[in-house]
């Protein structure tokens, strides 16, 4: 009952938008809380800034994905009382701070900005503007964004195809490479050094549940994965990799995930010339019926949750994890 509490209270506290709904009240002495949209009404670089915060540079963000409330178009025509002294330009800042879109699109000319890793969902809604507070328009709203989905073709640049990416992605960040800690037991460390360089012993896993529906569902979905080093400076996620490793995903163990109440995992040894070197664990998923206009039935090669990284990012890792001392 307690969660359902903090559960609600948030809810109504991050509700709270500034000239639609009341600030909630709540404690001892009361507080009022209300929405960020005048501090951030798109939150991006907040959320960017709060993960390093927590976690430093120790994590890789796996994906970012904002959610817009719908595209429409809509000039704030402000009473006549109210264009008095600076007022009205006053006003014109709050409502442009409210422009997620033109965030969304400022965030995507800064430094920090990843096509790979940054992703933005909002559809246009047809018809009169909508505002915050219209729940009666709901209906609406659904039966435009569904008109869309049916209509929209799987271009490039359509909304459907972006969704796809995006789903995608998300797929690939529940899967992640777990080493082998028997090793480490045995010698205080994850690696083992052979002629051609450093191996890394482990597993891919998943993070959803065994015997669920999910699990099955991803699994049917995998075509397969590989493993490559960086050969280039370039900054996307797979370019820069000159050749790719296949890690073999067989029949027989995709059958035990479907039908032995087995968990997810796919025995791998990964490859590295030195420890210091970029290293990329990635997947291919088929993409679903429909989907496959541009004449490719695959998804590109897709890093999984914490690639790229080096073999001694791996091994840092591994060891906090383990609580393996040096």
């Amino acid at each position: 009952m307690t969660n359902v509490c903090h559960f609600l209270c948030s809810a109504l506290s991050t509700s709270a938008a500034p000239y639609y709904f009341k600030p909630f009240r709540r404690g001892i002495p009361i507080r009022e809380f209300a929405d960020g949209a005048l501090h951030a009404n798109l939150p991006v670089r907040a959320a960017l800034r709060e993960m390093k915060r927590l976690w430093h540079a120790t994590t890789n963000l796996d994906a970012l994905v904002s959610v817009g409330t719908g595209i429409q178009d809509h000039e704030v025509q402000l009473p006549n009382v109210a264009r008095i002294g600076g007022f009205e330009a006053v006003c014109k800042t709050f409502f442009n701070s409210l422009d997620t879109e033109a965030t969304w699109n400022d965030f995507t000319h800064e430094r920090e900005y990843s096509a790979e890793l940054h992703h933005r969902l909002n559809v246009p809604i047809d018809g009169d503007y909508v505002g915050l507070d219209d729940y009666k328009a709901i209906p609406r709203m659904l039966q435009s964004v569904e008109s869309q989905d049916r209509n929209t073709s799987w271009s490039p640049h359509s909304y459907l195809f972006r969704l796809g990416i995006v789903v995608d992605r998300l797929k690939a960040s529940l899967l992640f490479f777990e080493p082998d800690p028997s090793l480490a037991a045995e010698e205080s460390t994850f690696l083992r050094v052979g002629p051609a360089g450093y191996e890394l012993r482990g597993t891919i896993r998943c993070r959803l549940c065994k015997s669920s529906d999910s699990l099955g569902l991803l699994v049917d979905s995998i075509e397969d994965f590989s493993q490559s080093q960086r050969t280039s400076s370039s900054s996307n996620e797979v370019e820069g990799h000159a050749t790719w490793t296949t890690i073999k995903f067989s029949d027989a163990l995709r059958k035990d995930v479907r039908t032995s109440d087995a968990w997810l995992r796919v025995p791998c040894i990964l490859k590295s010339r030195d420890k210091d070197t970029e290293h990329t664990v990635a997947v291919r998923l088929r993409k679903p019926l429909g989907a496959g206009a541009s004449g490719t039935s695959l998804t590109a090669r897709i890093p999984i949750s914490g690639f790229p990284a080096t073999f001694g990012e791996l091994e840092a890792k591994a060891r906090q994890r383990w609580n393996v001392g040096d």
